[in-house]
């Protein structure tokens, strides 16, 4: 296996900066004579090929900030899952210090999407709001 992984980030403003990173993976297997491996290696190459991260994280006030995460992940090959992306969100507020309490969205473009199938039962993941409160004392 063979990849390379490029990220960047850039203070576009005082208040908001953005991250950004792309992965390719290659893969190419062999096997020795007499293998006995059934599946072909499928297990060993389910890697996706591209993966492509931005983030953006926004402070519009003192006390609310604005953050989002977009996310393209390509196809597996074996057992086969669909490419997808997603979009995810959290909108944070400082009630006081050591106190934050955020709304968080996540998997935005789409009702569900697959991620990973397997020996396992299919990993699925629903759209899903949350409210998160964080104490640090």
């Amino acid at each position: 296996t063979r990849g390379v992984e490029v990220t960047a980030k850039a203070q576009l403003l005082p208040s908001w900066q953005i991250a950004g990173g792309y992965t390719h993976f290659w893969r190419r297997f062999t096997f020795d004579p007499g293998s006995t491996d059934a599946t072909g290696g499928a297990a060993e190459a389910n890697d996706p090929g591209h993966l492509i991260k931005l983030r953006s994280y926004v402070d519009v006030t003192t006390r609310l900030e604005f953050d989002a995460f977009f996310r393209y992940v390509s196809s597996l090959p074996q057992p086969a899952v669909d490419a997808y992306a997603e979009l995810d969100s959290r909108l944070g507020y400082s009630l006081a210090p050591g106190w934050d309490l955020a709304f968080i969205a996540t998997n935005l473009l789409s009702p569900s999407h697959l991620e990973f199938r397997g020996g396992t039962p299919p990993q699925v993941y629903p759209r899903a709001f949350a409210l998160r409160s964080t104490w640090r004392f």
